[in-house]
């Protein structure tokens, strides 16, 4: 039997303000690279050398890139804070992994045809365009509902029937709007300096923000499940 939901604005509401500081923190780190990156000659140096790498290697280093920093790293971090089950170890490392592998070549993807449709230079008229693609066309279009899903399957152990029982609870339409309503506060400022980069460097940047961003909530959402986050890659941001 269905359950019967709150009210959709307060829980919206609700997780935009639970988002606001991990978001605040990360758009600052994010910040800092890019200023350090346009004014600090090692910074540039580090990132250039980043992104000969990333040209040079193309989709290999992007999945795998993606992989480490958006799978291997964070369930290192989460298992060293006790938030993975034990039963759940092997399964969530490899689900992390690989899904996290798959999307960097999506990400990717999706930099190089904006940069394609929209040129690549770091103004105001190229980056606002990417950004409304990223956050308000493919994030809840196409990033939400495969996150929501991915990760439902994950939590319920790839279990369709308890798929099915939790989308009873709460339908994959209602999630999918929660979440990608509440993590707007946190991505658009957040991919709106991504974007400001060369697009070489893009995906590099993303993946140290998406290392941080795990760490950051594993430390933020350590106390009870009520102080949790609405969160999840929505665009090129994360879950």
């Amino acid at each position: 039997m269905k359950t019967k939901n709150k009210p959709l604005l307060p829980v919206i509401f609700s997780g935009i303000k639970r988002n606001l500081i991990p978001g605040l923190i990360l758009q600052s780190i994010a910040l800092t690279l890019v200023v350090s990156y346009y004014f600090m000659p090692p910074t540039k140096g580090f990132f250039n050398h980043l992104g000969e790498i990333k040209t040079r290697y193309g989709f290999l280093y992007s999945s795998l890139a993606t992989a480490l920093f958006g799978g291997t790293i964070p369930f290192f971090i989460m298992l060293g804070m006790k938030r993975i089950n034990k039963g759940k170890r092997l399964s969530d490392f490899l689900f992390l992994t690989l899904f996290w592998g798959f999307k960097g070549i999506e990400i990717d993807l999706l930099y190089r045809f904006m940069g394609f449709l929209f040129g690549t230079e770091p103004s105001f008229s190229v980056v606002a365009p990417k950004v409304l693609v990223d956050q308000f066309i493919y994030g809840p279009l196409w990033a939400g509902p495969s996150m929501t899903i991915a990760y439902l399957f994950k939590d319920n152990f790839f279990s369709v029937k308890s798929v099915r029982n939790e989308l009873k609870k709460e339908t994959l339409f209602r999630r999918i709007v929660i979440v990608w309503c509440s993590s707007l506060v946190i991505w658009i400022p957040a991919v709106s300096i991504i974007y400001s980069l060369p697009q070489n460097l893009q995906l590099p940047l993303f993946n140290i923000i998406l290392c941080f961003f795990a760490l950051i909530l594993a430390l933020v959402v350590r106390g009870s499940e009520d102080a949790k986050p609405v969160i999840s890659e929505v665009g090129t941001g994360i879950p």
